[in-house]
């Protein structure tokens, strides 16, 4: 009876070691359960980033192959041919949208995203590209997320 006794006379004692041993344990779980939602995080954004990349090297070949949009630029376009070059901007706007949608998103790094809106913002600030913007937000062909991604990218 004497183990029990001493058990019951240490009992505080006891309790509070146990309490600072969970204490400690709870902490290095918390540090480790952070520590990998931060890789998975890190993980998912390197992920998204090769995923754009590859997305934008693919429209790339598309666009250029297609050609209407370089016509646009040039001047050298048709009237017939601008309804075509306004779908293909209209993707390519499309495509930007969704990297800035993935960098509010906290989904790819901001240092990423931002080659991809520094590219964005000289790309419409090409004359014959700002009036085909214009035009197409006149004709609602692309709407306020479209304006909110160049207001933030660009005015800067």
């Amino acid at each position: 009876m004497s183990r029990w006794k001493s058990w019951n006379d240490n009992s505080n004692g006891i309790a509070a070691v146990t309490a600072i041993v969970g204490l400690f344990v709870s902490a290095a779980g918390f540090w480790f359960g952070y520590h990998q939602l931060q890789e998975t995080s890190r993980a998912l954004q390197s992920s998204n980033s090769y995923s754009i990349q590859k997305d934008a090297r693919d429209l790339n070949e598309k666009l250029q192959a297609a050609g209407s949009i370089d016509k646009l630029v040039s001047g050298q376009i048709a009237a017939d041919d601008k309804v075509r070059a306004y779908h293909d901007l209209w993707t390519m706007f499309n495509f930007y949208l969704s990297v800035f949608r993935q960098q509010q998103a906290d989904g790819v790094p901001d240092s990423f995203a931002k080659s991809f809106s520094d590219d964005f913002c000289g790309f419409v600030r090409n004359p014959p590209i700002s009036a085909a913007w214009d035009e197409m937000v006149k004709r609602k062909l692309i709407g306020v997320p479209y304006i909110n991604m160049r207001t933030q990218w660009c005015s800067a």
